[in-house]
């Protein structure tokens, strides 16, 4: 009963947390990042246009909530027990997504409107989960990631990308001169403050 309790309260929490047009119910899964205050932080701002590519979907929460506001979403993740997950959370929430198992755009062709991705950020040695460490200064994952990006995005493609104060968004925005980086919101904790950010090109491909 209280597992069963607790799994409801989880799902209130989360419809209370993203205003999208249509706010999807998913299910936490072991091993698998469960939406969380940047999850929260990144849904306030993601746009949901036309074909939609998220990048380390884990749960499936904010592709299967652009494909409940009418996108057409394509959702990837390096593992396979979080594809699993969002799998079964897009069938319960009556929605198609192409999933497919890829670590960043490995797996991936085709250019998209708009590309989310909440990456792992926290600087942390080797031997961290993939979850949340970006490597010795969080940026690892983001750095490859936008260095893939350009051949992904549609002309006037935006991404949407959540970034933290305990990484070096400054050395990020100058080694990536060419996008603009457009800070949209925060959160602020004890520690940390992390940011939700949208980013285009200068020169649209």
């Amino acid at each position: 009963m209280k597992a069963a309790y607790l799994k409801l309260k989880y799902r209130v929490l989360i419809l209370l947390q993203l205003p999208l047009k249509r706010n999807p119910i998913v299910d936490a899964c072991e091993g698998v990042y469960s939406p969380s205050e940047d999850t929260f932080l990144l849904g306030r701002y993601i746009e949901c246009r036309g074909n939609v590519l998220e990048i380390g979907t884990g749960s499936g929460y904010l592709g299967i909530g652009c494909a409940l506001s009418g996108s057409n979403v394509t959702a990837t993740d390096i593992s396979s027990e979080a594809l699993e997950c969002a799998s079964r959370n897009a069938r319960n929430n009556g929605v198609n997504i192409t999933f497919l198992q890829s670590d960043l755009y490995q797996n991936v062709s085709g250019r998209f409107d708009e590309i989310i991705f909440n990456p792992p950020y926290l600087p942390a040695e080797d031997g961290e989960s993939e979850m949340w460490s970006g490597g010795k200064d969080g940026l690892e994952t983001v750095r490859r990631f936008l260095l893939g990006s350009r051949k992904h995005l549609c002309s006037g493609g935006i991404i949407e990308i959540i970034l933290s104060d305990l990484s070096d968004i400054v050395s990020l925005t100058e080694q990536f001169s060419d996008y603009e980086f457009h800070m949209l919101g925060k959160e602020t904790f004890q520690f940390e403050t992390i940011f939700a950010y949208t980013l285009n090109l200068r020169e649209m491909c």
